[in-house]
């Protein structure tokens, strides 16, 4: 059976708890959210089927990620994903960074026979302030519009570095496997 795994690069807690306020305020009018996500931005969605090979990806990512540095990155305004996503984010720049990254954390992947679900090259970085996943209610396209109005009118532009990548189940309880800090 097919299973996903998030590859993930964490923010630093000064512009989390900065964006976090826009995920509690939808979350407040929408009534989305008991426990919040964590905000990240996904590198990679990856898809497997055997908890083996989560191992062995581990070790080589452990090499094949020891040299890299940490990271610059920005955001700069909203981006809305329609449905069936129903994701009200911010929008992540792509950069070389990310995409060298991301480029590195496929390429250990198929190594082991761990499929990427998109390729790199397409991805649309962001951070999701809300969804529907993990959330008590999917939330109707006319609320969707809304939030999506909403977080489009905030003024968000910010740079930071990025120093530390985890590997994720898509659960809410005990669903970091792993960090990978940049140095």
């Amino acid at each position: 059976m097919e299973k996903d795994l998030y590859m993930v690069a964490l923010i630093p807690n000064h512009i989390k708890n900065q964006l976090s306020k826009y995920q509690k305020e939808i979350s407040n009018i929408y009534g989305l959210y008991d426990e919040y996500p964590e905000l990240h931005i996904t590198l990679s969605k990856l898809v497997y089927n055997d908890e083996e090979q989560i191992f062995k990806l581990i070790s080589i990512l452990n090499h094949n990620l020891a040299s890299q540095k940490p990271f610059p990155v920005e955001i700069n305004g909203a981006s809305c994903f329609n449905p069936p996503y129903k994701s009200v984010n911010i929008h992540v720049i792509k950069n070389e960074h990310l995409i060298n990254i991301s480029k590195i954390i496929d390429d250990s992947a198929l190594g082991f026979n761990i499929t990427p679900a998109d390729t790199y090259k397409d991805r649309e970085y962001h951070i999701s302030i809300a969804n529907p996943n993990f959330a008590k209610k999917d939330w109707s396209d006319k609320e969707y519009e809304e939030a999506c109005h909403l977080i489009q009118g905030k003024d968000i532009h910010k740079e930071f570095i990025i120093d530390t990548i985890q590997m994720w189940y898509p659960i809410k309880e005990d669903y970091i496997i792993t960090s990978f800090n940049l140095k």
